[in-house]
């Protein structure tokens, strides 16, 4: 089954909290995306500001989440959460009368 493009950015964002300074061959690898798919992926992320791209003294690039990635990282794992449990949320809602 195809991922959802926000499915794919949100997997990349898991991996490098997991692994700090990854490379995109190892990306390539745990998200099981081509080259070309998982750059338009990684340039959003950039351009969001979810993500870094770093260019090591060896001129290795590199990938790490930052803050904001994480944020949304964290905001994502909390809305699955409050979705997945069993018990109903009690909600109020304004009505107009």
């Amino acid at each position: 089954m195809r991922r959802t493009r926000m499915e794919a950015h949100l997997e990349i964002l898991k991996i490098l909290a997991q692994k700090p300074a990854t490379k995109l061959t190892e990306l390539m690898y745990e998200t099981n995306t081509n080259c070309s798919v998982l750059k338009e992926h990684l340039k959003f992320l950039i351009r969001k500001e979810c993500i870094l791209e770093q260019t090591l003294k060896n001129k290795s690039i590199v990938y790490d989440i930052s803050e904001k990635g994480l944020m949304v990282l964290k905001h994502f794992n909390d809305l699955e959460t409050i979705l997945s449990t069993n018990k109903p949320q009690a909600i109020k809602l304004q009505t107009k009368l």
